[in-house]
């Protein structure tokens, strides 16, 4: 059995209800994680709440529901499938996660490609 531990300083109660699937859990609000325990690890759930993280992260995405609902429309599936296949990688070759760092760093690409997509998008609409 394997396990990964999710440390987050914002998202705690996203991050349970995310990984409520999983059989065994433990989880430390007090501290800020959740450990968890699995012989599989479910990537593409986990990236969706990722994926919802980095919306929060984008300060004009996160302000316009209306702005990020359009965005998401536009994503590229390929580029889900990628950051996807990445996340999958470090879950294997790490033990711990920290929700923010991971959204700001590892997925730095995927951020710049939402700010540009922004771009386009406002851009066409002469805002």
């Amino acid at each position: 059995m394997r396990t990964l531990t999710i440390y987050t300083d914002t998202y705690l109660e996203e991050l349970a209800e995310a990984t409520s699937g999983f059989i065994r859990r433990v989880k430390r609000p007090g501290q800020g994680y959740i450990k968890l325990y699995y012989e599989r690890f479910d990537t593409e759930g986990f990236y969706s709440f990722l994926e919802w993280a980095a919306f929060q992260e984008n300060a004009a995405l996160k302000g316009i529901p209306k702005l990020a609902e359009l965005t998401r429309g536009f994503i590229s599936p390929d580029i889900g499938l990628r950051n996807i296949r990445i996340l999958d990688e470090y879950i294997k070759k790490n033990r711990t996660l920290h929700v923010e760092g991971y959204v700001h760093f590892r997925m730095a690409e995927y951020n710049d490609y939402l700010n540009r997509l922004l771009y386009g998008i406002l851009r066409r609409a002469k805002v």
